[in-house]
């Protein structure tokens, strides 16, 4: 009888837990159509691969690896791809970051980087577009970003703000 009352315990304890949202129910990374490759005979294939379409680094910074990748969305007919971060940490959710039109243009031309804690200078700043805005000219990263680019285009670093890590992510745009 005491090894059924254990079970019992221990079962109600789960059960408290994930409804108190103590253990993440989201699903695992393997179940979204992730975007794995590159078509061979795209221009950017010759340079890139199918590397930089995802990411590893600690964009939470809380000591924990997070991942960051591009998955295929079927909003109403229309083809999208999402940048979504999995958090290394079981209790916090996936977060889409980021979503644009999937086009065969694009899948031949995105890609991810990490960016590393440091100084980064904005796009304004290098004389791309009109002048800088308040806090448009550099960013101080305390923990790692991810910089998303379009191959020989643009490219923007999307970070967690120091202050406000269960937040959106924010973007800074480092080039045009």
């Amino acid at each position: 009888m005491t090894q059924l009352r254990k079970a019992m315990f221990v079962a109600s304890l789960g059960v408290l837990a994930i409804l108190a949202g103590c253990i993440s129910s989201r699903p695992s990374v393997e179940t979204y159509d992730r975007l794995e490759q590159r078509p061979a005979d795209a221009y950017a294939y010759s340079v890139l691969g199918n590397r930089y379409l995802s990411v590893t680094g600690d964009f939470d910074d809380d000591g924990r690896s997070d991942e960051a990748f591009f998955v295929r969305v079927n909003d109403k007919g229309a083809g999208m791809l999402s940048l979504i971060v999995s958090f290394g940490a079981p209790t916090k959710h996936d977060r889409i970051v980021y979503t644009l039109e999937e086009t065969e243009y694009a899948i031949r031309n995105i890609g991810l980087k990490v960016a590393r804690a440091g100084h980064y200078t904005g796009a304004c700043a290098k004389g791309f577009g009109g002048p800088c805005e308040e806090g448009e000219d550099a960013l101080v990263l305390p923990h790692d970003g991810i910089v998303y680019f379009w191959f020989e285009s643009a490219s923007w670093l999307y970070y967690l703000p120091e202050d406000a890590l269960d937040s959106d992510f924010k973007v800074f745009y480092l080039s045009d």
